[in-house]
């Protein structure tokens, strides 16, 4: 059988053979006799890697021409107007504005003003005020006031500086109505005769200085002003003060150096009716120094300096140091920034200090320290909400030594033979106190159309030796909101608020002891309304008090109640 096959299989070959060669070859038979044993013949394994001879090569060389061709469109470009920016109007200066108005009370007020227009030399001007009332607070006893105001001021214009100067004279009067007996009870027995009870204090400030108006920090910058204020009264009183100030700072590099320079001297003559003793008539003076330097880091603006102060009082010279440092550093750039402070100063106490915040002041106050803020520790979050809405949160401490309070006193008046003595002054006392100050405050501002501000402030004093802190309210509040309709109707709310505070009084003992009188809280709530007529004449009516609460910033001391004024403006 095998035989067989494989006799097909070499037939069959030998005919492809043959088909393939194209030429007759015959019939031929082939015969196998054994059996058929396949062999697999040696052969070599072609290598994977090709080799070859890289060690010279001729690459050839190609040219190529790029012809630029235009893309053709049907696209024209309009024409791009140029921009014109719209020169504002300069708005027309008047001279002079007059106000006039009168009101409850007998209330009576004219305010002027004059001044120069527009000049690149420099300005001057005159400003001259009135204002007075004779409101009825207490037992019909007279607190009749006035205040005027007269001064010149001006400025010259130099290269790259500014000298200015100001010459100004104030007329006070005021009448002590808040009468108190030895016990806290209204006194009763008083004379209501006004001049029995008047004060009035004179003041004259001249005022000189120059300073630098450089644009960058890279030159000198500068400053320096002389200072006079002259007071007296009616019970002999007078008072001069004396101060030169100044400073210098330059910019090398990205640091900032700067130094402040300020002396102070200043002394009261007693009064009249005050016994002469080695505290009378004390020649005082202070001289202060601040050196610091200013740096703005990648995300911190650093400020860092002392103050470094002297005194002279009624015992030696007294040195003071205190910090002055401030951190600030931005949470979110340009929306809310991180700050801290550690400062300090010496804070003068002199009797205009003292009138002006409390004008019922005895006129035989002794004046023996100045109040030291020995430390000040501060810090919060201040920034913007929005382009409208700014905002500050901080948290204060300042510790105190000579720290002044107000408390009541007795004077003597003199009609005719008769004197008497009544609790219807304050004097001061010196105490070593703290204070604990947590601070909230926030504005919203919708271009000239409304305006809103609120603070509110909690306070918390501490005493040494007093039993209180007298006439430090426990908080603070203040609420100012300015509405302005299409330029014709302005209006001004006005809400002042203070916590309950404390006056000293005494008891009925043979020995008196101190009692903390408590003095409640107040609102004062004013609204305003002006209706602007045309550019140059105005009506205005203003409500205060409109709570109708009568209240006393001062022991002994009730304040008017609702009162009105309203009156006209005019330019000229």
């Amino acid at each position: 059988m095998k035989k067989y096959i494989i006799s097909i299989i070499v037939l069959n070959l030998v005919a492809l053979y043959s088909i393939a060669q194209d030429k007759e070859l015959g019939d031929k038979e082939y015969v196998i006799v054994k059996d058929y044993k396949p062999v697999l013949a040696e052969s070599n394994k072609i290598s994977d890697s090709p080799e070859g001879d890289t060690s010279y090569s001729n690459p050839p060389k190609m040219n190529y021409n790029i012809e630029p061709k235009k893309l053709e469109t049907n696209f024209e470009a309009g024409v791009i107007r140029a921009v014109k920016i719209k020169e504002e109007p300069i708005a027309k200066l008047y001279h002079s504005l007059v106000k006039l108005g009168l009101g409850s009370y007998n209330a009576y007020t004219g305010e002027l003003f004059y001044n120069s227009l527009r000049s690149k030399t420099g300005q001057v001007g005159v400003h001259l005020k009135h204002f007075s009332s004779r409101p009825t607070t207490l037992q019909n006893r007279t607190g009749l006031y006035s205040n005027n105001l007269g001064e010149v001021y001006g400025k010259y214009f130099l290269d790259n500086a500014t000298f200015s100067s100001s010459f100004g004279y104030e007329r006070d009067v005021l009448h002590y109505y808040g009468f108190y007996g030895s016990h806290g009870e209204i006194d009763s027995v008083i004379s209501t005769k006004p001049d029995a009870t008047k004060q009035r204090f004179n003041n004259f400030n001249f005022k000189a200085g120059i300073n630098s108006n450089w644009v960058t920090d890279s030159h000198l910058n500068y400053d320096a002003i002389i200072e006079y204020n002259g007071l007296n009264d009616l019970f002999g009183v007078s008072e001069n003060d004396f101060n030169v100030r100044g400073g210098a700072g330059k910019k090398f590099d990205e640091n900032y150096f700067g130094l402040g320079l300020n002396f102070d001297y200043f002394k009261k003559q007693e009064a009249d009716f005050e016994k002469f003793d080695v505290n009378s008539n004390l020649s005082r003076y202070m001289v202060t120094m601040n050196p610091h330097f200013t740096r703005d880091f990648d995300k911190i603006h650093l400020n860092v300096g002392f103050n470094f102060s002297i005194e002279h009082n009624s015992g030696p010279v007294t040195a003071h140091f205190y910090p002055d440092v401030h951190v600030s550093v931005p949470i979110a750039e340009h929306i809310v920034y991180i700050f801290a402070d550690v400062t300090g100063g010496l804070q003068k106490t002199t009797y205009k200090t003292l009138t002006d915040e409390n004008p019922f002041t005895i006129p035989s106050v002794k004046l023996l320290h100045n109040q030291s803020n020995d430390l000040v520790l501060d810090g919060g979050l201040k920034g913007n909400f929005s382009s409208q809405v700014s905002f500050n949160v901080m948290v204060k401490y300042t510790k105190m030594t000579n720290m002044v309070l107000f408390v009541n006193d007795t004077a003597l008046y003199v009609e005719g033979n008769d004197s008497t003595v009544h609790g219807n002054m304050f004097n001061i006392v010196y105490d070593d106190g703290k204070c604990f100050d947590i601070h909230a405050e926030v504005a919203y501002r919708n271009s000239d159309k409304l305006s809103i501000a609120l603070a509110y402030d909690y306070l918390s004093y501490q005493s040494t030796i007093e039993k209180k802190a007298w006439h430090k309210p426990g908080s603070e509040a203040r609420l100012m909101i300015k509405y302005n309709l299409k330029d014709k109707l302005q209006a001004n709310v006005t809400l002042l608020a203070a916590g309950n505070q404390y006056g000293r009084s005494f008891t009925t003992e043979s020995i008196p002891q101190v009692v903390a009188k408590k003095l409640n809280g107040y609102y004062d709530f004013n609204l305003g309304l002006e209706y602007r007529y045309n550019k140059v004449l105005s009506f205005y009516f203003n409500m205060n008090n409109l709570f109708f609460s009568r209240y006393e910033q001062w022991y002994g001391y009730p304040s008017e109640k609702f009162n009105l004024m309203g009156g006209l403006t005019y330019a000229f």
